[in-house]
Protein backbone atom coordinates (compact mmCIF):
# COMPACT_ATOMS: atom_id res chain seq x y z
CA UNK A 1 0.00 0.00 0.00
CA UNK A 2 1.63 3.54 -0.96
CA UNK A 3 1.09 6.52 1.55
CA UNK A 4 0.25 9.93 -0.32
CA UNK A 5 4.00 11.42 1.12
CA UNK A 6 5.59 8.41 -1.07
CA UNK A 7 3.42 9.14 -3.87
CA UNK A 8 3.70 12.71 -3.82
CA UNK A 9 8.04 13.19 -3.16
CA UNK A 10 8.84 9.99 -5.76
CA UNK A 11 5.75 8.46 -7.17
CA UNK A 12 4.68 4.57 -7.54
CA UNK A 13 4.96 1.72 -9.59
CA UNK A 14 1.74 0.22 -11.54
CA UNK A 15 0.80 -2.24 -12.94
CA UNK A 16 -2.08 -1.92 -16.29
CA UNK A 17 -3.46 -5.48 -15.19
CA UNK A 18 -2.52 -8.46 -13.29
CA UNK A 19 0.76 -9.75 -15.98
CA UNK A 20 1.27 -7.13 -17.32
CA UNK A 21 4.87 -5.19 -16.55
CA UNK A 22 5.11 -2.56 -13.86
CA UNK A 23 4.71 1.12 -15.28
CA UNK A 24 6.72 3.84 -13.41
CA UNK A 25 4.52 6.73 -12.23
CA UNK A 26 5.92 10.26 -11.75
CA UNK A 27 5.87 11.99 -8.48
CA UNK A 28 2.78 14.18 -8.12
CA UNK A 29 4.43 17.02 -6.91
CA UNK A 30 6.17 16.83 -10.45
CA UNK A 31 2.23 17.50 -11.97
CA UNK A 32 2.98 21.58 -10.77
CA UNK A 33 5.96 21.74 -13.20
CA UNK A 34 3.95 22.37 -16.47
CA UNK A 35 3.73 25.66 -18.78
CA UNK A 36 1.28 26.66 -15.87
CA UNK A 37 3.94 27.11 -13.65
CA UNK A 38 5.47 29.91 -15.72
CA UNK A 39 1.94 32.12 -15.48
CA UNK A 40 1.77 31.29 -11.49
CA UNK A 41 5.49 32.88 -11.22
CA UNK A 42 4.23 35.86 -13.25
CA UNK A 43 1.09 36.64 -11.34
CA UNK A 44 3.84 36.54 -8.09
CA UNK A 45 5.99 38.85 -9.77
CA UNK A 46 3.50 41.09 -11.15
CA UNK A 47 1.60 41.46 -7.76
CA UNK A 48 4.72 42.09 -5.75
CA UNK A 49 5.37 44.98 -7.96
CA UNK A 50 1.59 46.52 -7.90
CA UNK A 51 0.38 46.02 -5.03
CA UNK A 52 1.58 48.74 -2.91
CA UNK A 53 0.93 47.53 0.61
CA UNK A 54 3.05 45.39 2.61
CA UNK A 55 2.19 41.61 2.89
CA UNK A 56 1.46 41.83 6.77
CA UNK A 57 -1.36 44.17 5.63
CA UNK A 58 -2.46 42.42 2.68
CA UNK A 59 -2.78 39.41 4.80
CA UNK A 60 -4.62 40.99 7.38
CA UNK A 61 -7.23 42.83 5.19
CA UNK A 62 -7.47 40.96 2.20
CA UNK A 63 -6.01 37.59 1.75
CA UNK A 64 -6.72 35.40 4.97
CA UNK A 65 -10.77 35.85 4.61
CA UNK A 66 -9.96 35.01 0.36
CA UNK A 67 -7.99 31.50 1.65
CA UNK A 68 -10.97 30.80 4.02
CA UNK A 69 -13.45 30.93 0.98
CA UNK A 70 -10.84 28.53 -1.14
CA UNK A 71 -10.90 26.25 1.87
CA UNK A 72 -14.58 26.19 2.27
CA UNK A 73 -15.11 25.77 -1.15
CA UNK A 74 -12.39 23.01 -2.21
CA UNK A 75 -13.86 21.05 1.07
CA UNK A 76 -17.73 21.92 -0.05
CA UNK A 77 -16.52 20.29 -3.36
CA UNK A 78 -13.47 17.89 -2.35
CA UNK A 79 -16.54 15.96 0.18
CA UNK A 80 -18.68 15.75 -2.90
CA UNK A 81 -15.76 13.88 -4.56
CA UNK A 82 -14.92 11.81 -1.95
CA UNK A 83 -18.86 10.70 -2.09
CA UNK A 84 -18.39 9.99 -5.62
CA UNK A 85 -15.06 7.94 -5.46
CA UNK A 86 -17.34 5.12 -3.13
CA UNK A 87 -19.61 4.97 -5.69
CA UNK A 88 -19.76 1.86 -8.13
CA UNK A 89 -19.45 3.62 -11.36
CA UNK A 90 -16.53 5.67 -10.32
CA UNK A 91 -14.46 2.55 -8.72
CA UNK A 92 -14.94 0.87 -12.46
CA UNK A 93 -13.41 4.49 -14.03
CA UNK A 94 -10.60 3.89 -11.82
CA UNK A 95 -10.14 -0.08 -12.19
CA UNK A 96 -9.16 1.16 -15.88
CA UNK A 97 -6.73 4.57 -15.34
CA UNK A 98 -3.29 3.81 -14.45
CA UNK A 99 -2.98 4.63 -10.55
CA UNK A 100 -6.22 2.93 -10.15
CA UNK A 101 -8.51 5.10 -7.08
CA UNK A 102 -5.26 6.41 -5.82
CA UNK A 103 -4.80 8.40 -8.32
CA UNK A 104 -7.77 10.39 -7.54
CA UNK A 105 -7.60 10.23 -4.07
CA UNK A 106 -3.92 11.49 -3.80
CA UNK A 107 -4.95 14.54 -6.55
CA UNK A 108 -7.88 15.88 -4.58
CA UNK A 109 -5.29 15.34 -1.34
CA UNK A 110 -2.28 17.51 -2.87
CA UNK A 111 -5.01 20.47 -3.57
CA UNK A 112 -6.11 20.21 0.09
CA UNK A 113 -2.00 20.17 1.06
CA UNK A 114 -1.70 23.28 -1.02
CA UNK A 115 -4.34 25.29 -0.30
CA UNK A 116 -2.81 24.58 3.68
CA UNK A 117 0.51 25.28 2.87
CA UNK A 118 -1.00 28.86 1.41
CA UNK A 119 -2.91 29.61 4.70
CA UNK A 120 -0.09 28.87 6.84
CA UNK A 121 2.44 30.94 4.92
CA UNK A 122 0.13 33.65 4.98
CA UNK A 123 -0.63 33.54 8.18
CA UNK A 124 2.50 33.59 8.73
CA UNK A 125 2.85 36.93 7.20
CA UNK A 126 -0.43 38.26 8.86
CA UNK A 127 1.74 37.66 12.42
CA UNK A 128 4.56 39.83 10.96
CA UNK A 129 7.64 37.32 10.41
CA UNK A 130 8.65 38.61 7.32
CA UNK A 131 8.51 42.03 8.27
CA UNK A 132 11.87 42.03 9.75
CA UNK A 133 13.23 41.35 6.35
CA UNK A 134 12.03 44.58 5.09
CA UNK A 135 13.78 46.57 7.66
CA UNK A 136 17.35 45.14 7.47
CA UNK A 137 19.66 44.73 5.10
CA UNK A 138 18.05 41.64 3.45
CA UNK A 139 15.54 43.73 2.21
CA UNK A 140 15.68 41.74 -1.49
CA UNK A 141 14.28 38.78 0.27
CA UNK A 142 11.23 40.60 1.35
CA UNK A 143 10.44 40.93 -2.00
CA UNK A 144 10.78 37.19 -3.29
CA UNK A 145 8.69 36.53 -0.04
CA UNK A 146 6.32 38.85 -1.35
CA UNK A 147 6.57 37.10 -4.84
CA UNK A 148 6.61 33.81 -3.16
CA UNK A 149 3.41 34.38 -1.48
CA UNK A 150 1.61 35.84 -4.47
CA UNK A 151 2.45 32.84 -6.23
CA UNK A 152 0.89 30.54 -3.88
CA UNK A 153 -1.78 32.36 -4.21
CA UNK A 154 -2.32 32.02 -7.77
CA UNK A 155 -1.65 28.69 -7.21
CA UNK A 156 -4.36 27.82 -4.69
CA UNK A 157 -6.80 29.60 -7.09
CA UNK A 158 -6.02 27.34 -9.83
CA UNK A 159 -5.77 23.71 -7.28
CA UNK A 160 -9.57 24.97 -5.67
CA UNK A 161 -10.63 24.90 -9.80
CA UNK A 162 -9.40 21.90 -10.36
CA UNK A 163 -11.22 20.16 -7.53
CA UNK A 164 -14.60 21.64 -8.88
CA UNK A 165 -13.68 20.53 -12.34
CA UNK A 166 -12.94 16.76 -10.68
CA UNK A 167 -16.04 16.55 -8.66
CA UNK A 168 -17.79 18.01 -11.77
CA UNK A 169 -16.36 15.40 -14.02
CA UNK A 170 -16.48 12.44 -11.97
CA UNK A 171 -20.16 13.28 -11.65
CA UNK A 172 -20.39 13.20 -15.69
CA UNK A 173 -18.36 10.05 -16.12
CA UNK A 174 -20.91 8.48 -13.36
CA UNK A 175 -23.83 9.25 -15.47
CA UNK A 176 -22.25 8.26 -18.21
CA UNK A 177 -20.65 4.80 -16.54
CA UNK A 178 -24.25 4.20 -14.91
CA UNK A 179 -25.94 4.55 -18.49
CA UNK A 180 -23.59 2.31 -20.19
CA UNK A 181 -24.00 -0.56 -17.59
CA UNK A 182 -28.20 -0.01 -17.92
CA UNK A 183 -27.82 -0.17 -21.62
CA UNK A 184 -25.31 -3.39 -21.26
CA UNK A 185 -28.02 -4.68 -19.47
CA UNK A 186 -31.40 -3.93 -21.60
CA UNK A 187 -28.87 -5.39 -24.19
CA UNK A 188 -28.64 -9.12 -22.54
CA UNK A 189 -31.92 -9.69 -21.50
CA UNK A 190 -33.19 -8.83 -24.58
CA UNK A 191 -31.05 -10.89 -26.06
CA UNK A 192 -31.55 -14.02 -23.46
CA UNK A 193 -35.50 -13.12 -24.14
CA UNK A 194 -35.12 -14.05 -28.01
CA UNK A 195 -33.26 -17.52 -27.32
Amino acid sequence: MINFWTWFLRGNTVEESPGDSAIERKAGIRTYFDKWLFFHIAVGLLLMFIVPMQINEAAKSILLPLAGIFIGLTFAWGGNAVTLMQSDEINILADHRPGGLKEYVFKFQTAILVLLFTMIAWGLAGLDIFEGLYYSKFSIFYNGVKAFLFFLVSLSIRDCWHVVMGAQAMILYKRKIRKAISDQKKKESSKHGIE
